[in-house]
């Protein structure tokens, strides 16, 4: 049923689209007036899938037909007024999308965030997924290629790298792969501040720890190796309050990771 409805709602003709489309916009704009009303504070999950959390504006794009999630194109002007946001989240979303439309989203991310927001994003890591190579020394690298040979059907050979990069790099709609330092400048280069790496799961605000889901899909272990979870201020007058000790309390939880 959820592919018949999928099918209908984004690999139909034309002539159907113009008629499902414009409800997706009527839900939306009444479920965006019942929550900015009903809820405090502002909470926005982008790429929610079938994950949908309690108290946050659930948006997707390939599943809007969910009965807690609405429709939103995130590489396009959010439709929520500026400053309406307290916190934004997002999980295995924005390697989804080209480089350029990423950025387009983080834009849109720091115009709708108040002062003083919080931003997460958990996205694959990939100077951990290409550092598989000359590291099959260490035990979590053994464990991970083992797994991915497994679990995606990949080619059994002595050296499985090859095959294992590319198939995280091509699978699953990829579009572009963050490391730290571009996902890092990407972020500046729309005005957020204070930006740490933590791991998953883990955060001093308590309404961004335990959000990922990722882990229950794939594994926790896994998920650890393979993602890397950012957080982000836009500037407002309590910017930076506690990031200090973020910062230092997910540094010790990857160093335990290692």
């Amino acid at each position: 049923m959820v592919r018949i409805l999928k099918a209908l709602l984004f690999r139909c003709t034309p002539v159907l689209a113009v008629f499902v489309r414009p409800l997706l916009y009527i839900r939306r704009w009444y479920t965006c007036a019942r929550y900015f009303q009903e809820h405090s504070p502002k909470k926005l999950q982008i790429g929610s899938q079938t994950h949908t959390l309690r108290g946050w504006l659930n948006t997707d794009y390939e599943l809007p037909y969910l009965r807690k999630c609405i429709f939103l194109d995130a590489v396009k002007p959010f439709p929520f007024p500026t400053a309406s946001l307290d916190y934004i989240f997002s999980e295995h979303m924005i390697e989804h999308v080209k480089y350029d439309q990423g950025l387009a989203m983080l834009s849109e991310c720091y115009r709708t965030l108040r002062p003083g927001g919080k931003l997460r994003i958990s996205t694959p890591d990939l100077i951990q997924v290409l550092g598989v190579y000359g590291s099959r020394r260490r035990l979590d690298v053994q464990h991970y290629l083992e797994w991915s040979v497994n679990h995606w059907g990949l080619p059994r050979r002595q050296a499985p790298e090859c095959f294992v990069v590319n198939n995280f790099m091509r699978a699953w709609g990829h579009q572009f792969i963050y490391d730290r330092d571009t996902l890092t400048d990407a972020l500046r280069a729309q005005g957020f501040e204070n930006i740490v790496f933590c791991i998953p799961g883990e955060s001093v605000s308590p309404e961004l720890a335990g959000l990922e889901s990722h882990g229950e899909n794939i594994g926790a272990e896994i998920n650890c190796f393979e993602s890397m979870v950012v957080e982000a201020e836009k500037p407002g007058p309590n910017t930076g309050a506690g990031l200090a000790s973020c910062a230092e309390s997910c540094a010790d939880g990857e160093r335990q990771q290692r």
